[in-house]
């Protein structure tokens, strides 16, 4: 039997500079960037590399995981089409499924988004009326879900004569409109899941688990995915369930993948997020509790996810979530699934030091002094969550008083509130600020984590776990501090800076 490798990207979030035709616009503007968990000028060379990458690899199959345009935007979707042209011919199979930013339910949606100008200016491009100083361009709206599953008809959406198989819950018919069901609100809606054989043993089942939401059918409900799916399509489960019975039956090695995450790719079990913060949106988008049981009992035994532009592998009742690192968020990387028969191993492959584009970085000291200096894409994606933590978590997530001590207090003060004296000593030269934006570099990063921050730094934090337990606690900072402990701890013990993990 032999082994499958598949290359898996998730949320490239393609923002294509040269695809807008905006004389004088330089790209995004760094004060939309700064408070966004992605940033968006830097997308086509990350995902350029990275389709690089897979070829030199030799790998053949290439799964696209939801959300591989910024918004869904035809010039963007034409962009996407183009970068992947040349990797086709050559022979890169290449299998999409939609993200929440990747189409529209019904009809087109008007979007607005900020543009740069060289000379630091911010200017409006608009898919809807045009106010004062802003500028229309029809592109600029999120495609219909029709449009935008036939712009990528080549991606898997639709069957195609070199594959060995290809099916949907509704049996073989390719049209849109035999792929139709009725949703919870009572509309019809088309559901883009399918399963394809590129080559004979390897099953790809792609599962569009974008749900509507009722009020507003426009966009995906970013927070539905797994935690609302059986309810809001119960075709899906019985389909699974039998592709998953076939595909043991067969010996065909079955990848069950989604934008969305089955398991808590966050990993905490104790909802130290929850306690600190209420009810974040990071929080919000992860599954149930029980959402992976489903799926699990369904037959499958290893999922692939993204939509969190996290990193790492979480099991639970005999299903493990593969949880792809976003392509323009840090850590940036993609994966390479691979095994036979019911054995799966995920390999984490990060983004290098890429070169930052010179343009883009000018554009964005003309229109802000803190945009970062970075010189290579991973420092600045690493700088890109300070932004993030000055201009979003802080002002947004935060409970007031923490919010208002994070600003005021000297790391020092903030020690001797929450751990017993001598109970760590912090690396030399380290501020608050820097830890606050460590705290969600590891959040994310998983396994990656000695990627970003280096070993010596993970194995200072791994310090802080338990460090607490002999103080009086600290509402805030003693919980806030024990869980960077945890996940610098979680980091460093897996090891290599590109890690192999067995699942299934």
């Amino acid at each position: 039997m032999p082994e499958h490798r598949v290359a898996v990207i998730a949320d490239a979030h393609l923002q294509a500079m040269d695809a807008w035709e905006l004389p004088g616009l330089a790209g995004r503007s760094w004060a939309e960037t700064r408070a966004s968990t992605r940033v968006f000028n830097e997308s086509g060379p990350a995902l350029a590399w990275a389709l690089a990458d897979i070829e030199a690899r030799g790998i053949r199959d290439l799964v696209l995981l939801g959300d591989y345009t910024d918004d869904g935007q035809m010039p963007n979707l034409a962009a996407l089409r183009a970068m992947l042209a040349p990797y086709r011919v050559r022979g890169l199979r290449v299998f999409a499924l939609p993200g929440n930013h990747d189409m529209a339910a019904l009809h087109p949606q008007p979007l607005e988004k900020g543009f740069a100008a060289p000379d630091g200016r911010i200017v409006t491009v608009t898919g809807g009326a045009a106010g004062p100083g802003a500028v229309h361009h029809p592109g600029m709206q999120r495609a219909a879900m029709a449009e935008a599953l036939t712009a990528m008809a080549d991606c898997g959406y639709f069957p195609s004569p070199d594959l060995c198989r290809w099916e949907t819950p509704f049996g073989r018919a390719p049209g849109l409109e035999s792929r139709r069901y009725l949703s919870r609100a009572g509309r019809w809606l088309i559901d883009a899941s399918y399963l394809a054989e590129p080559v004979p043993g390897l099953w790809l089942l792609m599962i569009d688990a974008n749900l509507f939401d009722p009020a507003d059918p426009g966009t995906a409900d970013a927070e539905g995915g797994w935690s609302r799916l059986a309810e809001e399509k119960p075709h899906l489960l019985p389909w699974i369930s039998d592709v998953a019975r076939r595909a043991r039956e067969g010996g065909h090695w079955l990848l069950c993948c989604s934008h969305y995450p089955a398991l808590d790719p966050i990993g905490d079990h104790g909802d130290a997020e929850g306690r600190l913060f209420g009810d974040p949106p990071m929080r919000r988008r992860r599954p149930a509790p029980g959402a992976a049981a489903a799926l699990a009992a369904a037959g499958i035994a290893c999922h692939a996810s993204g939509h969190l532009h996290v990193c790492g592998i979480h099991q639970a009742g005999g299903l493990s979530n593969i949880a792809v690192p976003s392509l323009v968020a840090c850590p940036a990387g993609y994966a390479v699934i691979s095994g036979r028969g019911e054995a799966h191993r995920a390999d984490f492959v990060p983004v290098p030091a890429l070169p930052r584009d010179p343009a883009i970085a000018a554009a964005y000291r003309a229109e802000a002094a803190d945009a970062p200096l970075a010189e290579t894409y991973p420092d600045f994606l690493a700088a890109h969550v300070g932004a993030l933590l000055d201009h979003r978590y802080l002002q947004r997530e935060w409970p007031a008083t923490a919010r208002q001590e994070a600003g005021t207090l000297p790391i020092g003060a903030v020690l001797a509130r929450a751990l017993p004296p001598g109970a760590w000593t912090p690396p030399a030269g380290l501020g608050l600020r820097e830890l606050l934006t460590d705290w969600y570099i590891l959040r994310a990063a998983g396994p990656l984590g000695a990627n970003v921050l280096g070993r010596g730094r993970l194995e200072a934090y791994a310090g802080l776990a338990g460090s607490g337990a002999a103080a009086p606690a600290d509402p805030f900072w003693t919980p806030f501090l024990a869980r960077l402990g945890e996940m610098a701890a979680a980091a460093g013990a897996a090891g290599a800076a590109a890690p192999l993990a067995a699942c299934g």
